[in-house]
């Protein structure tokens, strides 16, 4: 009985480590989204614009996804009544997604511009990275500013956040922020992608929200004052929805042979 027992504890405690072992691996996958907001002036009205875009990034080891949102407008006519009455035309909007695919290292990628389609195409991983800014966001730095406020949690022994204000403003250029605010979240340490590499290092916690603010200003050669204005950019962790689909991209960019 007791050598019974002791067979039956062992199949128990051995074989759920056996199955784990032959069970596939639920790959690892970190899902950020990339928000800006930016308000511009409409001159000569002085009207604020807003123009807010959002791109998602996914990492999986060495491979890297940017899943783009395009909006397509295109004309449909409008059906009245019986099939053969044709009526004025319609703006029809479609939202699709652009998937750009590419390895670290790797000075080429694949953009796919639909999963309806699948049609794909060699792009230059680097002319991404200038288009979307990657390449001012990561030497992005507050050596310049004054620092006049830290906001600490004493409970986690961590920086929160930041305020800078800019006492050297160049006052002839408006693309120089007044005030600058950091936000840091240690929750984020795992996500490849960064504002700042420097920033990150020195705070232990990763820039996941940066504000410039920038005061109302007089311009010159317009008889009017620029209202304040901000510029934000922030990474969210989200969770993964199209997970399969997502797989299957991956493995796309697995077995390619980019240079």
């Amino acid at each position: 009985m007791k050598t019974a027992f002791i067979y039956f504890v062992f199949i128990v405690g051995i074989c759920p480590l056996f199955f784990s072992l032959i069970a596939p691996r639920k790959e690892s996958i970190i899902v950020v989204d990339i928000k800006s907001k930016i308000e511009l002036v409409r001159m000569p009205d002085g009207e604020l614009m807003n123009f807010d875009t959002q791109y998602q990034l996914l990492f999986l080891d060495s491979l890297n996804i940017v899943k783009e949102v395009v909006t397509r407008n295109t004309l449909q006519n409008k059906i009245q009544g019986r099939a053969d009455l044709q009526g004025d035309t319609a703006l029809k909007t479609d939202t699709l997604y652009k998937y750009f695919l590419f390895k670290r290292f790797k000075k080429s990628g694949i953009l796919i511009d639909s999963l309806r389609t699948k049609t794909s195409q060699i792009f230059s991983v680097d002319s991404l990275i200038k288009l979307k800014g990657w390449d001012r966001a990561e030497t992005y730095n507050v050596d310049n500013l004054k620092l006049n406020e830290v906001v600490k949690n004493n409970h986690l022994g961590w920086t929160v956040s930041e305020k800078y204000s800019n006492p050297s403003k160049n006052l002839k250029d408006e693309n120089e922020p007044d005030s600058v605010y950091l936000f840091f979240d240690r929750t984020l340490n795992n996500v490849p992608f960064s504002f700042s590499h420097k920033i990150d290092k020195d705070k232990k916690a990763k820039l996941s929200k940066i504000i410039l603010v920038f005061n109302p200003k007089k311009t010159e050669g317009f008889d009017r004052t620029i209202p304040r204005r901000e510029f934000s950019f922030e990474i969210v962790k989200v969770q993964l929805k199209d997970r399969r689909q997502v797989i299957d991209l991956f493995e796309i960019l697995r077995g390619s042979k980019l240079k």
